[in-house]
């Protein structure tokens, strides 16, 4: 899974199971293998805002230079 959003984050969070061991309690790996699908999911999600935001910085820089090249 590759989410896009926090509300993808948060869904696939709210319905997240983990494997039974036979034993009781829940398998290790499963919640190892879960926990670095968040985080690639968080860092995925990082990388996309960060672009966002840098984009819209470089665009307000380029109308306020403009701006100031007019007067």
């Amino acid at each position: 899974m590759t989410a896009t959003t926090l509300k993808e984050i948060s869904d696939h969070i709210n319905h997240m199971t983990f494997r039974r061991k036979l034993f009781g309690g829940v398998d290790e790996r499963d919640v190892w293998r879960q926990i670095q699908m968040l985080d690639d999911d968080y860092r995925n999600l990082f990388k996309i805002m960060s672009q966002y935001y840098q984009g819209k910085m470089k665009s307000m820089k380029q109308e306020t230079n403009a701006q100031i090249s007019e007067k």
